[in-house]
């Protein structure tokens, strides 16, 4: 059983919308229980848990603060060493 999956949001306008939207649909019908959106685009993250059929964003923050996983993970992940795409030591790209 997969219990999370994270998706790193890439730059084009197509792939934002198949990260946050398209994929989003997908895992949701799979019934994956934990849906983890890292957007360097905007350096956030957002934590979406499946309530039903549909996620439901639970906790969200920037980068530097950390991501509470939910349980049954139950641990952090550090961002402190995230940066925004185009941001001092990202992985280069521009925001869409």
């Amino acid at each position: 059983m997969v219990l999370a999956v994270v998706e790193t949001v890439s730059t084009t306008r197509t792939a934002i919308k198949r990260d946050w939207e398209d994929k989003r649909e997908r895992y949701a019908e799979a019934g994956i229980p934990v849906y983890l959106i890292v957007d360097p685009n905007d350096a956030t993250w957002h934590i979406l848990q499946l309530d039903g059929r549909h996620y439901v964003e639970t906790a969200k923050g920037i980068f530097g603060q950390e991501i509470p996983l939910p349980e049954p993970m139950g641990f952090t992940v550090r961002t402190a060493g995230r940066h925004p795409y185009g941001g001092t030591g990202g992985t280069g790209g521009t925001s869409a």
